[in-house]
């Protein structure tokens, strides 16, 4: 029986592992103006893969942002402050909230070594985004950002898509101890944080954010729902410093 020989040039072989890593990497943040997945780290903190050096770079370049009148969570004087820019309606951000979040608030905000910081940054096709934010910003004025946040998220799925979001916002106001609704209400209708929402969309572009959830981590970048292991990496290293 004659033999079949099957040939596979160089470019067929480049091209397969091309698409398995693209692969591998797909997932992780939602990027602004576009709903292209992009790889989860950029900037100066590379996550560890298998073919890449897990240790961190030497002299990672550090990006200043404001954390001023900003809703917080711990200890005011902490050695290591995190910026998120967040978008309550990205999945992403949900993840990193429902996942890795709790991990870094028991670990590091609770005892002290980590204050948390939030910013908003809805991206634009995400509708009701903004909207959610403003209602974030009117529970801070009355001290209760982190209650409502908890609860604009857990209900992602109710809010997201709805044409009167406002109407589910104000429901969750009602559910929050300590919060006036009256006052709440006549925040929300008044639109009175939207153009310092806009403020802080423009600081993170300015700041070189282009997606959710980004992090800086006492101003090294960290892009994407990473998990705990990688902000572990991070805040250990700058509490070291």
């Amino acid at each position: 029986m004659p033999s079949i020989t099957i040939k596979i040039d160089a470019g067929t072989v480049v091209i397969a592992v091309l698409f398995l890593v693209i692969g591998y990497f797909l997932g992780n943040v939602f990027q602004l103006g576009t709903t292209q997945i992009q790889p989860a780290i950029t900037g100066q903190i590379i996550a560890p893969s298998p073919s890449q050096d897990s240790s961190l770079p030497q002299q990672p370049s550090k990006v200043q942002v404001s954390i001023e009148d900003e809703p917080s969570l711990g200890k005011k004087d902490a050695k290591v402050v995190i910026v998120e820019f967040n978008d309550f309606q990205c999945p992403f951000c949900k993840r990193h909230n429902d996942q890795t979040y709790p991990q870094i608030k028991k670990e590091y905000i609770d005892t002290g070594k980590v204050l948390l910081v939030h910013k908003s940054f809805p991206l634009p096709f995400h509708t009701e985004a903004d909207e959610a934010d403003e209602a974030a910003a009117c529970a801070f004025e009355q001290g209760k950002y982190w209650e409502m946040h908890d609860i604009i998220f857990a209900k992602q799925n109710d809010w997201a898509g709805n044409s009167k979001p406002f109407d589910l916002f104000k429901q969750y106001a009602t559910q929050i101890p300590g919060l006036d609704a009256n006052k709440f209400n006549s925040c929300v209708d008044s639109a009175k944080y939207r153009n310092e929402v806009q403020g802080d969309i423009q600081e993170g572009g300015t700041a070189g954010v282009s997606g959710t959830p980004t992090f800086f981590v006492n101003g090294l970048e960290v892009v994407g729902a990473q998990p705990y292991s990688v902000f572990q990496q991070v805040i250990d290293a700058e509490l070291a410093a």
